[in-house]
């Protein structure tokens, strides 16, 4: 038998492909019924070790034993890793809990797939809380920053914790987001893994099955809307109305927009997003990088441009993988 921790209220052990956790004192088996309920709320997820038999009582189990993951391996796909980060996070929310400490030491990943572990000190979101939690930033603050340590090729982590930082770390909860250009579907699913009424949008129909196949078993909580994916006509927006809407992400996509419907209706489009949503981010390739048009030689003329539709505040700046050309994403608000 290995010993793993010795905490204050209970020791933990590695033993013939176990786990075992075993109380000290009262403080302990709380510790530990409180895991035991979370672990079996979260079972259905598949993103939790198994608890396989516990001693004492439900109520106050004196140990536990649970299933042994092994050690973190190393990861071979960051698309992979991400996406199960977000079903994992999307899981939490659902069930209501708030692990409390989704830090690195708590997360082991087996086949690029992140498992959560230690929920003795977790939250349950719909009780009165009983203890502080141990971090007080949200799981997925550390979940992906977590994720990030092991690759960030397409910069979504970079860019979600820059714009969550700018709209506030509070939970999305009962808002309501447009993605137009989702492609792949990282960005909006996450949105709704963060509890948002979720919608993503792109012209192109063979991303959008890539995206509605990856993402088509998140689930949401109680009242909350399904993630959709649509790849309808960009007049779609024109026909409905889009008040309901609090938040709209354009990222990289704008200049594709400006060579299928021109850049006066491609300008108007962008002035209806920002008028009725309140807050729009904007992603833009500069000229020289892949699509970007003549008249924005750099990220600046990019800023300037957005000006006329309301006020424009930079939010992050990042690199290109593979390329010379920087993006920045612009938060604009009417």
């Amino acid at each position: 038998m290995t010993l793993l921790k010795d905490q204050i209220h209970m020791t933990t052990h590695r033993h013939d492909g176990r786990i075992i956790k075993t109380a000290k004192d009262g403080e302990g088996m709380v510790h530990l019924s409180n895991e035991t309920a979370f672990l079996d709320t979260m079972a259905p997820s598949g993103y939790v070790p198994k608890l396989l038999n516990f001693a004492g009582t439900v109520e106050a189990p004196t140990a536990i034993e649970l299933e042994d993951l092994g050690d973190t391996e190393e990861v071979t796909n960051t698309d992979a890793l991400l996406t199960h980060a977000i079903y994992l996070l999307a899981w939490l929310n659902k069930s209501r809990i708030f692990h409390g400490d989704l830090t690195a030491p708590n997360i082991i990943i087996r086949g690029n797939k992140p498992y959560a572990i230690d929920f003795s000190e977790s939250i349950d979101l719909d009780s009165p809380p009983t203890r502080k939690p141990k971090r007080p930033e949200p799981d997925w603050f550390h979940m992906l920053q977590a994720v990030q340590t092991h690759g960030d090729p397409r910069r979504i982590i970079r860019r979600w914790l820059a714009i969550r930082e700018s709209l506030g770390t509070a939970s999305l909860q009962g808002k309501s987001l447009i993605d137009f250009g989702c492609h792949e579907g990282y960005m909006v699913a996450l949105a709704s893994a963060n509890g948002a009424h979720a919608l993503g949008w792109d012209s192109d129909p063979s991303a959008c099955a890539l995206a509605r196949q990856r993402w088509g078993r998140l689930p949401k909580t109680e009242g909350q809307f399904p993630l959709i994916i649509v790849d309808h006509g960009l007049d779609y927006f024109h026909r409905h109305d889009m008040k309901n809407y609090d938040i709209a992400f354009c990222l990289s996509t704008y200049p594709y927009l400006i060579q299928n419907v021109g850049e006066e209706k491609a300008r108007l489009f962008l002035a209806k997003v920002v008028s009725t949503f309140g807050v729009l981010f904007f992603e833009a390739q500069s000229s020289g990088d892949g699509p970007g048009p003549a008249f924005w030689p750099d990220q600046k003329a990019v800023g300037e441009y957005l000006t006329v539709f309301g006020h424009v505040e930079e939010v992050c700046r990042l690199k290109i993988a593979g390329r010379e050309a920087e993006r920045v994403t612009w938060k604009v608000t009417k």
